[in-house]
């Protein structure tokens, strides 16, 4: 391969995991969990939210029950703006990288949902596609959950 064919490659596949990202925003924001859960590997995901107070999710199940629990069922509405994203390593079928999102909604017993954080990512390339494999959320203001409650 020539550097302008490796270039051109390696700009798809980083654009390829920031579509990732903004899926995984329309469809928690439009509430489409089949979409939602396709964004995962499915081999033992995680979805890591301890740091903001809405917990530790492994597995497709448990990340799944979560969304359906403490996020579609509580929530009239949802906005997530995902933004400056970085990707740290990238190679054939994995990468790392970090994007900012600032999440706001409605609580359905009342009140509203604010959080400003990032997103610490390790993604997988499955038959092609890009996929989240870990998904740690670290905030960078105190997050105002309203009224939400997490099972756990």
């Amino acid at each position: 391969m020539t550097t302008a064919q490796i270039s051109v490659t390696e700009t798809a596949e980083r654009l390829a995991i920031q579509e990732l990202t903004a899926r995984y925003a329309f469809y928690l924001d439009t509430m489409q969990i089949e979409p939602l859960m396709d964004l995962w590997v499915t081999d033992g995901p995680v979805f890591d939210e301890t740091q903001i107070g809405t917990g530790f999710h492994a597995g497709v199940d448990a990340i799944r029950s979560f969304f359906l629990k403490g996020v579609f069922d509580q929530l009239d509405a949802v906005v997530h703006f995902t933004m400056n994203h970085i990707l740290n390593e990238l190679d054939d079928t994995k990468a790392s990288g970090t994007c900012a999102v600032l999440v706001e909604g409605d609580l359905k017993a009342g009140g509203t949902l604010r959080a400003t954080a990032y997103y610490q990512d390790s993604y997988e390339k499955v038959d092609g596609s890009w996929k989240f494999r870990k998904r740690v959320t670290i905030p960078f203001t105190k997050p105002q959950l309203g009224s939400l409650t997490i099972e756990s």
